[in-house]
């Protein structure tokens, strides 16, 4: 029997790909490419000699954007997040017009594409402060090409790629930086291959194989970048997999299960959760978020005893020190709907948020 009916969990590979390392003059674009988000971050950090210096960080942000910046030496200063993720000008000027932070890094939050509105915090504020943009989740969604000074991105997020992360300098095409030679012990391609592997052939309805088996090799190759110290090249095994991914329809297919999410939510159900995207339909999503108003774990667990894997994609980092608003870190759950799936598995996760709001009307 075959095991499609498991909605999440991690994106198995395109294997039988070529595995040596690649370097930026090797790319067909601007962009400079590395083994991970985090790397492209130490390029950043070291290019914009940020070392030591004060830095801005979204209170709302994963443990491996803050990290490098930790072990660079750098001052950081968390500024607030407003409840629908968007961008509210004049607060970010007035923060760094008090903080004056050398670097201001900003995240595109899950696919939503405020251009037009960092243009104005540009305009005031670019002379004093260089700005780093984490496109990770809006490249799709916007122009490739953005106004701040450096953007980066994980690659990884949106399909089965290996490693990778990119960066590119506005007006500038490469990048002067020494790369670092990768630990003997660096097996991440050969395990996530190998985990790859054995989900397709579970999915593919072997029986022989359990899902802890590949679980626990996806575990093993993350912990590899959460341990990444340096500044790695990526493998041109994992640019092969973006380039491939780039040529595919999987943005049309992540807006269209989008849309079915958005046309089928019940307002009804907004007694436990408010869904992110309701007017923003133009982006080419990540995950579909859905800010809850119950205890998160509700929820969690219910899409989870039928088969739909919703995750938690940033729990806060012990290294947020600074006190904030907690709510995303607490009551934010990202629903899957990337090009895996299409109609027919949204309407069944459309059908379990109804019989969830059942059960939570007794």
């Amino acid at each position: 029997m075959a095991h499609f009916e498991e909605i999440g969990g991690n994106f198995p590979v395109v294997l039988g790909m070529n595995s040596e390392v690649v370097n930026s003059e090797d790319t067909a674009d601007l962009n400079q490419y590395f083994s991970s988000g985090r790397s492209a971050i130490l390029a950043t950090i070291m290019h914009s000699r940020a070392q030591g210096k004060k830095v801005a960080l979204p209170y709302f942000t994963c443990h491996s954007v803050i990290e490098p910046f930790v072990r660079m030496g750098c001052e950081i200063k968390f500024y607030p997040i407003q409840k629908d993720l968007k961008v509210q000008e004049d607060l970010i000027i007035q923060f760094c017009q008090v903080e004056q932070p050398y670097l201001f890094f900003y995240h595109d939050y899950f696919g939503l594409n405020e251009e037009l509105k960092w243009s104005k915090i540009f305009d005031v504020c670019s002379g004093q402060q260089l700005f780093v943009n984490d496109k990770t989740h809006s490249f799709f969604s916007a122009s490739t090409h953005s106004i701040a000074h450096y953007t980066l991105m994980s690659i990884r997020k949106w399909g089965g790629i290996s490693e990778g992360g990119c960066l590119q300098i506005n007006g500038m095409k490469g990048l002067d930086i020494q790369y670092d030679i990768r630990p003997d012990n660096d097996f991440r391609m050969e395990i996530y291959n190998k985990a790859s592997e054995l989900k397709r052939e579970f999915l593919q309805g072997d029986p022989s194989i359990n899902k802890e088996q590949f679980r626990s090799l996806f575990y093993q190759s993350e912990s590899f970048f959460d341990s990444e110290t340096g500044i790695y090249p990526i493998r041109l095994e994992a640019l092969q997999q973006w380039r491939a991914l780039l040529r595919s329809p999987f943005a049309q297919r992540r807006k269209l299960n989008l849309d079915l999410l958005v046309q089928g939510w019940n307002p009804d159900w907004e007694g436990w959760g408010i869904p992110i995207f309701m007017n923003n339909r133009d982006v080419v999503p990540l995950y579909f978020p859905i800010l809850l108003k119950i205890q998160r774990s509700l929820l969690q667990s219910f899409l989870a005893s039928h088969g739909v894997y919703a995750p938690i994609i940033w729990p806060k980092s012990i290294l947020i020190t600074q006190e904030g608003d907690d709510i995303f870190y607490n009551q934010l759950l990202c629903i899957p709907i990337d090009q895996r799936y299409g109609e027919k598995d949204m309407s069944r996760i459309l059908s379990l948020f109804e019989a969830f709001d059942k059960m939570m009307k007794g």
